[in-house]
């Protein structure tokens, strides 16, 4: 037989699934929350973020996704709610409900992601400056605004062995979540805002969907012809 803590564990994990509903935006308490500083960077950057409990069953889904704010009234609700279970936080890639809202993570694992990511920016290091975060010594992420008026291309997602794009209807963890190790996800460049997408990650990932009469554009070179055209 179940403890009653067990219970209440497996209720919550339901009502993880999709995780938020309507009903939330209503609970907001009168005792006072505090917003992890992580979180309070990730809303300062426009980042919609959504929660799910730490080491679930559950996966991020698209129900998930979509609930997803900046907002940090919105963000001290989940906690209110949530008090007393530990949290990881989601970031929701792909394009955001208004034209500055979008962002783009590129995942670098491991050496192969590295080498990849040298090889494909080239002699271009200003995506240095942008927001990027790291899980451990084998994990980075690399946040930049999405491109407006793009998609990208389905063969974007694993743009090499260890080089992960994540983009529409996708998210990643960020700070404060933890890995199942325990290792603490953290900010590199805590104070740096988002860097707009570089030439050379639209080269190979991004499509121009708006003003071009056949979208399946190869490069960033066709591109500007046909926008110059």
């Amino acid at each position: 037989m179940k403890s009653t803590n067990e219970s209440s564990f497996s209720s919550k994990h339901r009502s993880l699934s999709p995780l938020v509903n309507s009903a939330l935006a209503s609970e907001l308490a009168s005792e006072p929350v505090e917003i992890p500083p992580e979180l309070l960077i990730a809303a300062s950057c426009g980042l919609r973020v959504f929660p799910l409990i730490r080491y679930s069953k559950y996966m991020p889904t698209r129900a998930g996704i979509e609930t997803a704010t900046s907002d940090p009234a919105r963000i001290g609700s989940w906690i209110r709610h949530y008090r007393g279970y530990p949290l990881n936080w989601y970031l929701a890639t792909g394009p955001g409900p208004f034209a500055a809202d979008g962002v783009v993570a590129l995942e670098v694992i491991g050496d192969l992601g590295r080498m990849a990511l040298c090889e494909l920016c080239q002699d271009d290091w200003d995506w240095l400056d942008t927001l990027r975060s790291q899980a451990d010594n084998n994990t980075r992420y690399i946040f930049f605004h999405w491109p407006a008026g793009m998609v990208m291309r389905r063969s974007a997602k694993q743009l090499a062995p260890g080089l992960i794009l994540h983009g529409e209807g996708d998210s990643v963890p960020v700070p404060p979540s933890q890995t199942r190790s325990g290792v603490v996800h953290a900010y590199l460049t805590p104070g740096a805002a988002l860097s707009q997408t570089p030439k050379w990650l639209m080269k190979v990932a991004v499509q121009v969907v708006e003003g071009v009469a056949d979208s399946r554009i190869d490069s960033i070179s066709d591109w500007n012809n046909s926008s110059a055209a």
